[in-house]
């Protein structure tokens, strides 16, 4: 499952109250190709936080793991 499908399947649950993005530190790169290989390489890991946006407060937040 990749990344993509799961997190459709987090905000479909979170729909009437939060969004929630997830995100990963990649680091600083010069290069595109460069940036998209480490990504493809730490796509499958855990999260290192997200950005969740709650609906009713009008704020959003940012967890970090």
């Amino acid at each position: 499952m990749s990344w993509n499908t799961r997190y459709l399947n987090l905000v479909e649950k979170n729909l009437t109250h939060t969004i929630e993005i997830p995100f990963w530190t990649i680091g600083d790169f010069h290069d595109m190709d460069e940036m998209h290989e480490e990504y493809a390489a730490i796509s499958g890991t855990p999260i290192d936080g997200k950005m969740v946006y709650d609906r009713r407060m009008q704020e959003w937040k940012i967890l970090i793991h």
